[in-house]
């Protein structure tokens, strides 16, 4: 099924890279891309026009179908308005983290788009290589912590998984040594080891419901800690090219699945993460 792609831009170099990457996810789906950037009172739209309107040559020539709107007013709500006006099933935009941890492109218009678009977002980390590779097939990794609201993130992947004919790698982290919370003798009660099986035997039984003709599956349990810090050296060892992970709070990206691991994976990715919101959590807040 071909797919509709939401790409804001701010008129940077550092938001252009997000094309590179929704080109890739669009040619996978001979889907189309809606390049979109919000302006003020004060900016001349003819000109913001034209600025899409070169970008969107650049990648027609390549043979990507391709849209541009100009919107005024709040960054998030018109970008928001414009994935909905569109039938978007994905945004896809840059962060620039000059200003430090959880500072993003339009500033906290990511975490808006998480809490009110209900569709997943990808985001392009400074440190993230935008291009996706064509040599060999592509990997694409999940943090998993066991909760249902971790595994929301396993659809979407599931999906570009399938698109993108790439493989999935389920990870969970045995957090190792324990937290400082726990005394003495709670620790000498613990067992890696077992604690690791039982992490295989649960990321096992995910496995099996993603496996599919097309989309080859594996895992990996391991211990670590800090647990992004293992995740992205996992991300490393692994070559892959996609995280996808599910948000957890109701404040959007600050708060994460696993807590501060999918904003500390942020922090230290070189790839682009898949984020996505658990509709759980809009159950919850409408209760």
């Amino acid at each position: 099924m071909a797919a509709t792609i939401v790409v804001p831009l701010d008129g940077s170099v550092l938001s252009e890279r997000a094309l590179i990457t929704a080109e890739r996810l669009a040619g996978a789906t001979a889907g189309r891309l809606i390049l979109t950037r919000v302006i003020g009172k004060d900016d001349d739209e003819a000109e913001v026009a034209r600025y899409l309107q070169y970008a969107a040559g650049t990648l027609n020539n390549r043979g990507v179908t391709v849209e541009t709107v100009v919107k005024r007013g709040d960054a998030a709500e018109q970008i928001e308005a414009v994935a909905h006006e569109y039938g978007a099933g994905l945004l896809v935009m840059s962060t620039h983290g000059r200003s430090g941890p959880g500072r993003w492109l339009y500033g906290s218009v990511a975490d808006e788009l998480l809490r009110s678009a209900g569709i997943p977002l990808v985001v392009l980390p400074p440190a993230a290589q935008p291009e996706l590779v064509e040599e060999r097939p592509l990997r694409i990794l999940v943090p998993l912590d066991g909760s249902a609201l971790g595994e929301a993130a396993l659809g979407p992947a599931r999906d570009w998984a399938d698109r993108l004919r790439a493989e999935l790698l389920l990870v969970e982290v045995v957090a190792w040594p324990p937290f400082s919370y726990i005394d003495g003798a709670e620790a000498l009660a613990l067992d890696p080891d077992e604690m690791v099986a039982e992490s295989e035997t649960y990321l096992a039984g995910v496995a099996r419901g993603c496996n599919t003709d097309t989309t080859p599956v594996r895992y990996r349990a391991l211990l670590g800690r800090p647990i992004p810090t293992t995740i992205a050296r996992v991300a490393s060892e692994e070559q892959v090219d996609l995280i996808a992970m599910a948000t957890h709070g109701r404040s959007g990206v600050a708060r994460l699945v696993l807590g501060s691991v999918a904003t500390g994976t942020l922090q230290r990715a070189d790839v682009p993460v898949l984020l996505v919101r658990p509709p759980a959590l809009d159950a919850r807040a409408a209760a």
